[in-house]
């Protein structure tokens, strides 16, 4: 029998439907499923904690943690008869992984994770066997493990999407349905889909505020911060219902945190004090939220409001708008709150000259909140020099802050960078650094560091640092036990960082690399250097330093900095020198991989002229090639005959290709090739063709995106709508590929600027010129003299005809597109 409800407590569709399927099934299936969504709720509620209790306890009415005691509280029962549990060789697996030595409560976190999930199919076996799991390292057994709940998660996570698909098929205007499958493509990180469906409830239903602030939270993690703002105050406009006001408090966030001016942050925060303050009420009524949440949210507006209202100058209000914050925050007794209402209130005395009282309050916010920010100490330590501290006395209170932070590395690397002003302490300073680099520090703080470092000059210091970052085992702070793969994980993240710190200020960058061009660094050290000037366009340095890399580069990893000097010779359109690497390491190098040296050589060689010579060298690179790499061979060859002058060869090249029996990503790649032949070749028409088909088999594809939406904008007649939405979802697409990668910068600045190009079609000046300035700012723009070209295109639109000529000029610098 289905369980009822209390009298009087209503009973949603939800719930009749699952009383329905709990009538059919078992009785200890159904109890089973009240038990994990119980605990499920119990532990959004916090009344369950993250750490298991281990398996001798009971605690929060779970009764044993331990597989072989029979699973967990009165579930136990039904332990045969979960999802995936069915399956001898996977319990088996799972008690052996129990009984691998694991520290902490991570095993049994997974371990109930791994059965609150369960696996699709009852045969279905996600854990790798083994003999003797026993006898595998901890940290293998942790990442299988792992894995396996992952694998058991993506399997329930494709069904729910492949059943929302298909009602949205019967259904397509369900808004509700789009946004579940939009929070399940986000779980399976495939964002641009998620956004898809986001912005088709949003062109059908403007009033849905939860699908916007899904949408500006998508887009914010990809780091699209101007159509957040324009999105959160699009969605904001007209009457907001009382259910939709939690959710528009977060998009006016949303639009306050990423508009780019004080005057656009204003209404944002005006808007949530007006839901906060003056709805507080009708909001506990409707049961939006508490009091104690409501004057939280209130305070949090009054404090933001006053940081506005202090870049403006408007000194009084802003005031007024701390006081009422700091009212809020002693009310609801919230600590953290008014404590930052002491730099709040420096920040204010600062605005008005009084740098004595500026640096008592930020002291008394420093020694009270210990901030993990450097902002904060370099704020407290331009105020203490305005004072008239002298230079002794403001490294002796940082220091003073340091030990009583407990060697925090913010301070310590505001200390650092001090004491490194002066000669008598630079000893100290570089010991304190060292000390900081082994510990391990965030972006920012490394960041401040180097900037200090490469503004008093020391370039040289910098290298030594990045040289023991990148050699395994240098500068270990991992245990001496640790295996290969760990060392090299750990020395992969160390070089990221790095990358990552020196490319957010990319004029530091290339400071620190004019210091070190006439060192002579490690063959690692030379190599992050050369990927560092191609990151920023110095494509002269990227040669120089990879040269230097290949010439002390251990032989097993000399073919990949190879390659990387044949892509920067080849921007540079040097292509004698791309000959004579490519002929060098034929004749010298191993004879695995030396086809693709065959193949750049033969493209070198077509460039140059010498095609006999160039259809020679490609007959010997297809002879050479793997058998698994033809279809990749094939694309080689129509390059080469493109670059011949034999369009029509090559055309008939790939369109065979393509009657082929061929994979999904070789069949897109060979669509993808013949498109940009034909688009080289000025067919529009075969090429729109060419990029449609390529859309066809993946909606995500950025490059095919990017192309169509060039190709619309620039027809007499084209599509401009069009063209904007697949400019738009091509600037999505490339932000979630650099995020994959990992790129520092989430900004791709040649759909940024393709964007900017399809807007200028349309008429709107204002947002293209703003669109491709921000692209021509960025260090990719020096890869493409299309960029310059359209924003001079701006420019002359505009009447700034001067700028116009600036940026044609510049254009004429950069190489031409590979």
């Amino acid at each position: 029998m289905a369980r009822k409800l209390p009298a009087g407590r209503p009973q949603s569709p939800l719930h009749r439907h699952w009383t329905r399927r709990a009538a059919i099934a078992d009785p200890p299936l159904r109890r089973s499923r009240r038990l994990v969504l119980r605990f499920r709720l119990r532990r959004r509620l916090r009344l369950v904690p993250w750490r298991i209790p281990s398996p001798d306890k009971s605690s929060c009415g779970v009764r044993s943690c331990n597989p072989r005691q029979g699973g967990y509280g009165r579930s136990h029962k039904v332990r045969g008869r979960m999802p995936g549990s069915g399956s001898p060789g996977l319990w088996e697996a799972l008690r052996g992984l129990w009984d691998i030595r694991m520290t902490g409560g991570i095993r049994r976190v997974w371990l109930l994770s791994w059965l609150l999930l369960g696996s699709e199919a009852a045969g279905e076996t996600p854990v790798q066997q083994r003999s003797d799991p026993r006898r595998e390292e901890h940290w293998e057994a942790v990442a299988c493990f792992g894995t396996a709940v992952w694998q058991g998660r993506h399997g329930r996570l494709m069904t729910a999407a492949r059943f929302l698909e298909e009602s949205l098929r019967r259904e397509p205007q369900a808004a509700a349905v789009r946004r579940e499958l939009a929070r399940i493509y986000e779980e399976l990180e495939q964002l641009p889909a998620a956004i898809r469906q986001l912005q088709t409830v949003r062109k059908t239903r403007r009033d849905d505020r939860l699908a916007a602030e899904h949408l500006c939270r998508l887009l914010r993690e990809l780091g699209l911060t101007d159509e957040v703002a324009d999105l959160a105050r699009e969605a904001l406009k007209g009457e907001v219902p009382p259910p939709d006001w939690a959710a528009a408090i977060r998009l006016a966030r949303y639009w306050a945190e990423t508009a780019p001016t004080a005057a656009e942050k204003e209404p944002a925060w005006r808007r949530v004090l007006h839901w906060t303050v003056e709805k507080r009420n009708e909001g506990v009524q409707a049961a939006v939220w508490t009091p104690r949440r409501a004057d939280l949210e209130a305070a949090q507006a009054w404090e933001a409001l006053s940081r506005v209202l202090l870049e403006q100058d408007r000194l009084a209000e802003a005031e007024q708008a701390r006081l009422a914050a700091e009212r809020l925050y002693r009310r609801g007794e919230e600590e953290q709150g008014w404590l930052r209402l002491y730099a709040l209130r420096a920040e204010l005395a600062a605005r008005q000259k009084q740098w004595a009282v500026a640096v008592q309050e930020q002291r008394r916010y420093l020694e009270a909140a210990q901030p993990d920010e450097v902002q904060p100490y370099r704020r407290y330590v331009q105020w203490m020099q305005q004072a008239g501290r002298s230079a002794a006395e403001v490294t002796a209170e940082l220091q003073r802050l340091y030990e009583q932070s407990r060697e925090s590395p913010a301070v310590g690397g505001v200390l650092a960078v001090e004491w490194g002003r002066h000669s008598a302490t630079r000893q100290r300073a570089e010991q304190l650094a060292e000390r900081l680099l082994q510990r391990g520090v965030d972006k920012i703080v490394l960041q401040e560091l180097l900037r200090g470092w490469i503004e008093q000059g020391r370039g040289l210091d910098v290298l030594r640092w990045l040289e023991r970052t990148v050699a395994p085992g240098r500068n270990a702070p991992e245990p001496p036990s640790g295996t290969a793969p760990q060392r090299a994980h750990l020395t992969l993240e160390r070089a990221h960082l790095f990358l990552r710190a020196l490319l957010a200020e990319p004029n530091l960058a290339e400071q620190w690399l004019r210091q070190v061009q006439g060192a002579v660094p490690s063959a690692e050290a030379a190599f992050f250097l050369g990927h560092l000037a191609e990151q920023l366009g110095q494509w002269a340095l990227a040669d120089h330093f990879y040269r230097q890399s290949a010439e002390r580069i251990p032989a097993a990893q000399r073919d990949a900095v190879l390659l990387r000097r044949v892509e920067v010779l080849r921007r540079l359109q040097r292509w004698e020198e791309v000959a004579e690497v490519c002929q060098r390491r034929v004749q010298d190098g191993p004879a695995a991989g030396r086809h693709v040296f065959l193949w750049h050589q033969a493209l070198a060689l077509a460039h140059r002229g010498q095609h006999q010579t160039a259809e020679a060298l490609a007959q010997k690179a297809r002879e050479a090639t793997p058998a698994a790499e033809q279809v990749a061979a094939s694309l080689q060859q129509a390059r080469l005959w493109a670059a011949m002058g034999q369009a029509e060869a090559a055309l008939e090249l790939l369109d065979c290709l393509l009657k082929e029996s061929l994979t999904g990503a070789e069949r897109q790649a060979v669509h993808a090739a013949r498109a940009q032949l034909l688009q080289q070749q000025g067919k529009r028409s075969a090429a729109r063709l060419a990029w449609q088909a390529v859309l066809r088999q993946d909606p995500d594809h950025a490059a095919a995106c990017r192309e169509l939406a060039l190709l619309l904008a620039e027809e007499e007649e084209g599509d401009l709508a069009q063209a904007e939405q697949l400019a738009r979802h091509a600037r999505y697409a490339a932000a979630w590929q650099r995020r994959l990668l990992q790129q520092p910068q989430p900004l791709d600045a040649l759909t940024t600027a393709v964007l900017g190009r399809v807007l200028f079609r349309q008429k709107r000046l204002d947002a293209a010129r703003q669109l491709l300035e921000t692209a021509a700012a960025l260090p990719e723009a020096k890869r493409d003299r299309r960029i310059w070209l359209w924003l001079a295109d701006v420019y002359e639109s505009v009447g700034e005809s001067a700028k116009a000529a600036a940026a044609r000029q510049r254009s004429q610098t950069l190489p031409p597109p590979p």
